[in-house]
């Protein structure tokens, strides 16, 4: 009775934890929000010239070229988990 009970009560106390995702794959999930952050902004879409996944940075050709800087965004302290999301830090394309 008491090993179950124990069992039970470490069951019910463990919380839901999701481990970071491999560099590859975190790349390939900044990447495909970077595009679609992008997107949002409407007609400079189409004037992408490069993406630079260490710098979080992109840059682009409107009527001059111009780059977009993303930053992650701020996490829920120090749990252990998957990166936040990107968003736009400052958009030098207006």
């Amino acid at each position: 009775m008491g090993t179950k009970l124990l069992v039970v009560i470490f069951l019910a106390n463990i919380r839901c934890a999701f481990g970071a995702l491999p560099p590859l794959y975190q790349s390939t999930r900044d990447l495909t929000q970077i595009i679609h952050l992008i997107e949002g902004l409407g007609d400079v879409t189409l004037t992408v010239k490069s993406v630079d996944l260490e710098s979080f940075t992109a840059n682009m050709q409107a009527s001059e070229p111009c780059q977009i800087i993303f930053q992650r965004k701020k996490g829920e302290g120090d749990r252990p988990g998957p990166m936040p999301s990107l968003e736009i830090k400052s958009n030098y394309c207006k």
